[in-house]
Parts: structure tokens; sequence; C-alpha cells
């Protein structure tokens, strides 16, 4: 009988432990918290140059960083255009179901943000890393960046981290084949928040897309950038950023600016499979976009993806987003192609159909910005 009655006791006592766990603390709550904190004009709004000064704050971490990357990626989108934001509005905006202006609305970007602030491996290469398997696109608009980074490090990991010199204050200096070189400062929790996840296997991509982010500023002072990221969040070109991480010269093929005709499908699978079976033979990276309409579910418009593989007329893809896909239906051009961690599988004729372009690294190397010499790749074979 007393074994029965302290197994009750425990019971109750562990029901009542779950009871007083604190419910998770959401976007709105957090606003209420730290808005005053963050209005530092006393204005009763946050202006986006507020908003990038608090993300490049080392003190600002946790929740409140996750919140304000929330804020920020709104504010630099083409909804929200930079434009100061309100309690209210903050408020107003904070769930899905209420969301009139902002979407995807404020807390599932809290929510994610949050999730990388306290799940990334706090340390510069974790185990495995670097590798291209689990890495997941930020909220930045960098996928033409992202994707060649993916293709880059899906074929000599051991070449990436050659690229990062971690120095004895903490900074880590980062050495692009091409030449371009930047001294990375300690991530703020809000930068975390905003860029790209590797999770367990470290720092190393946020690290470089910061590293990319000073390289552009530098290149374009006059540009209204606030902290380095900036420079690269609103699309980019992925055959700058082919030369950049290969010291290969790289060129764009158009595979299609509209439908085509069947004549049309047949002359552009026969010539973009030569080009991918050349960079599938020799190793070299190839990238491919999207248009902004016209696609199947489950393929973002305007996105850029990395090509890993071409083999009998199918070609494997990588969204740097990580996204898992189920067609609703047989696969195809109609309801999709499944995926799973951002990887897919489609035939050539569909791929043509699909993306409008394709940027792909060529055999011409390039001279260096460091010592005029050619760059050796052993990992090519041109």
């Amino acid at each position: 009988m007393m074994r029965i009655v302290v197994a009750a006791l425990l019971a109750l006592a562990q029901a009542f432990a779950y009871a007083q766990e604190p419910a998770p603390v959401g976007f709105a709550a957090v606003v209420g918290q730290y808005f005053d904190t963050w209005d530092r004009d006393r204005n009763g709004q946050l202006a986006y140059e507020e908003v990038e000064r608090l993300l490049a704050d080392l003190k600002t971490t946790g929740r409140s960083a996750a919140a304000l990357a929330a804020i920020r990626s709104f504010q630099g989108d083409a909804v929200g255009q930079r434009r100061p934001v309100s309690r209210d509005f903050l408020m107003r905006e904070a769930t899905r179901d209420t969301a009139l202006v902002v979407r995807p609305a404020f807390e599932p970007r809290y929510r994610d943000g949050l999730a990388r602030i306290e799940n990334s491996r706090r340390e510069l290469f974790g185990p495995g890393a670097p590798a291209r398997d689990g890495i997941r696109q930020g909220h930045i608009g960098d996928c033409y960046f992202v994707s060649v980074v993916g293709a880059v490090t899906q074929r000599d990991p051991a070449l990436v981290r050659k690229w990062f010199q971690p120095q004895s204050d903490k900074t880590v200096r980062v050495s692009f084949p091409l030449g371009a070189t930047s001294m990375v400062n300690p991530l703020t929790d809000g930068e975390i928040a905003m860029t790209s996840f590797a999770g367990q296997q470290g720092l190393w991509i946020n690290t470089l897309e910061k590293a990319f982010g000073s390289i552009m500023r530098a290149n374009f002072p006059a540009s209204d950038f606030g902290i380095s990221v900036d420079a690269i969040a609103s699309g980019g070109n992925p055959v700058q950023t082919i030369r950049l991480m290969t010291a290969y010269e790289a060129y764009i093929e158009v595979i299609r600016s509209g439908d085509l005709t069947p004549a049309q499908v047949a002359e552009a699978t026969g010539r973009v499979g030569k080009i991918l079976a050349d960079c599938q033979r020799k190793r070299k990276i190839a990238i491919a976009g999207t248009s902004a309409r016209g696609l199947p579910p489950g393929i973002h418009p305007t996105h850029a993806y990395t090509i890993l593989g071409f083999d009998k007329d199918v070609v494997t893809i990588w969204n740097p987003h990580g996204n898992q896909f189920t067609p609703a239906s047989d696969p195809g051009l109609k309801s999709g192609y499944p995926t799973v961690n951002g990887r897919f599988t489609m035939p050539l004729r569909d791929f043509v159909n699909v993306f409008a372009f394709l940027a792909f690294e060529s055999d011409i190397a390039l001279r260096t910005n460091v010592d005029g010499d050619d760059p050796s790749n052993p990992n090519r074979k041109p």
C-alpha cells in the first residue's frame, strides 16, 4: 500500500512540475518585453538602421536577437522596403493567423531564427565540417552564394576548410581562391539568426557569408549597406561567386525565357545536356536558376539550385533551403518532385522546362588578385 501511495505522490509531483514549466515565449511577448530597450531614440518606432545596429551588437542575444532578425527580414524584403515599424504594427502582425502584411508572419520567422541561435554549434568547425549535407540557407537572399558553397563543398571539403585561418583575437581570416580576403569578427546572435544554418557543423557557413558580405561592401562603398550580410542579401549572380570560389572563369547559358515548343525543348535538351555532361565528367560547378512563375509545386521562384550530378538524362539537384516536399500525385511537371533535405532528381527534358538559366565553371583559369599566378585546383580535371 505504501508503495502505491509513494508512486502516486511521485506521479502527482511530476505532473505538477510539468504544469509549472513556462510556456514557450513567442514573438509578441519578446516585442512587449524589449521594444522600449530597442527604441533608443524613444520615437515609438524601430527604423531599419536601429535594427541593423542592434543585430551587429554582441550584447543582443537570444530571444531579443531572434525577434530583431525577424523584423529585419521583413524590413529588408520587397514589402517592408526598410520602413520603420511600431510596437502596434508588430503586435498586430505577430501571428500567422492575424498577419495581413507580413508573409510569412513574424512568429515563424522568429522561431526559425531562435532555433538557429540555440542549435548552432559555437565553434568554427564542428564534427564532419564542412559538408554540403545539413546546410540550410538563412533569411537573406543569397541563394546564388549558398548554392555555390554547397557545390564547392561537395566537390572538395578539405579545400574549403583551408580558406579559413582563425586568429588569436577570435577573428577569422577568410581567403577565397580568386584572392579576395576578409577578416571576420565574431558572429553576433543576430547574424546567426539571419544567415545560413549548419547545425553541429559549426559556424563556418555563417562566417563565409559574413566574409563575402564584407568583400562586397568594400567593393561597393557608396551603397547603403548596414551589417556585412546586407551586401549579399538581395540576390546576385552565381557566375561571380563561382569565379571567387574556384578561380576559374564561369559563364551563363540561357535555357528559356518563356514556355518552349516541342522543337525548342528538343534543342534545349541537347544543348544543356552537353554542358551538364561536361561538368559531370570534369567535376565542374554548375548552378541552375528558376524564373518568377510557372513552376511545378515545391520549386521556388527566382532561386538558385546546385547541380549535384547528371547521369543518363537524369539531373540530381539541391535546393539550398534544404526543404522537404512530397508530390500530391506522380512526380512530374504538374505535381513536383520528391525532395529530401533539398535534394531531388528530374529528367533532363523536365529540367529545361523548369529552369531559366545555367551558370557553370569553365576550363579557363583566372589570375588571382594576390600574386598574379594561375591558380591550381588538384580536384579539377580540365
